[in-house]
């Protein structure tokens, strides 16, 4: 009996465990940023410059975009067959990055708010964003949030499955739902 009660408790860890493993960013999102050619050159993706969230090995998050991500990689390749298997790892956060190298990057690290993580992606989109009329997209205009705060709303959205850009002309950001064609 007791024999049968420890395989049916490592059977439900095991199943609790694979659960928990849920994939952040779609393997078919990874497949087009990680375009290479044959000459191992990144082919510039359409959402090249979209934001981009991964965990840092100081528990902060960067934010970040697939070119600069494609520039990591090369501190990471004896971690990694190929540009895909990188990015499918950091952008699910399977491996952390070195913070010392982000220092070199445009963005930048953020700590993660855990009250606004905790809130549902629907109060978030009430409480910040506008919507256009087709409906198919959000407007955020930070105005008098911190810069942690405003990234972390960003992350927790991207964790949703929306695609983050800036409008640096409309001084906004863009948060789309991300369709996988």
């Amino acid at each position: 009996m007791r024999i049968i009660n420890y395989i049916s408790a490592l059977i439900i860890i095991s199943l609790l465990l694979i659960a928990c493993q849920k994939k952040i960013v779609s393997e078919g999102f990874v497949r087009k940023l990680a375009k290479i050619d044959n000459k191992n050159v990144l082919n510039v993706p359409e959402n090249a410059t979209n934001y981009l969230y991964v965990c840092l090995d100081n528990n902060k998050i960067f934010v970040t975009n697939v070119l600069e991500l494609y520039d990591w990689y090369s501190n990471y390749q004896d971690k990694s067959k190929d540009f895909y298997t990188f990015l499918d790892n950091v952008l699910n956060q399977r491996f952390k990055l070195k913070s010392a190298i982000a220092t070199k990057y445009e963005y930048q690290s953020f700590t993660v708010n855990p009250n606004i993580m905790r809130a549902s992606s629907e109060s978030i989109t009430e409480k910040y964003f506008e919507q256009n009329e087709s409906k198919e997209k959000y407007y955020f205009y930070p105005k008098s949030l911190s810069a942690d705060d405003t990234q972390t709303i960003l992350y927790k959205m991207f964790l949703e499955g929306y695609l983050i850009s800036f409008d640096d002309y409309a001084g906004s950001y863009i948060v789309k739902k991300y369709q996988s064609k």
